[in-house]
């Protein structure tokens, strides 16, 4: 089983559903570009998204969160391959680069 189904189980038993918003509390482990492992509990997460999307853009808002700091993600489609950072407690930095400007 790989880490997004022992996650998807772990969270279905929580929430008791499918196919539904899902949000979590989790801890950063690794900072990576635009993506970052998150442990909850003895699981880590692996890749779970620092923007909405990830289609390219001349412009965007990123929140890097801070190794070690909480930060609360989850999916609003049920699909736990597509999660992202959806609140940063700790980040050591914000970069917003605005192509129009």
């Amino acid at each position: 089983m790989n880490e997004y189904s022992r996650l998807k189980e772990c969270l279905r038993e929580i929430a008791r559903t499918d196919d539904q918003p899902t949000v979590c509390q989790g801890i950063v482990q690794a900072v990576s570009g635009n993506q970052c492992d998150v442990q909850v509990g003895s699981l880590v997460i692996p890749g779970v998204r620092l923007r909405a999307s990830m289609a390219a853009d001349d412009s965007e808002m990123l929140v890097t969160p801070k190794v070690g700091s909480a930060v609360i993600f989850g999916t609003l489609s049920g699909d736990f391959s597509q999660l992202v950072v959806l609140q940063v407690d700790h980040g050591p930095a914000t970069a917003v680069v605005d192509a129009d400007c």
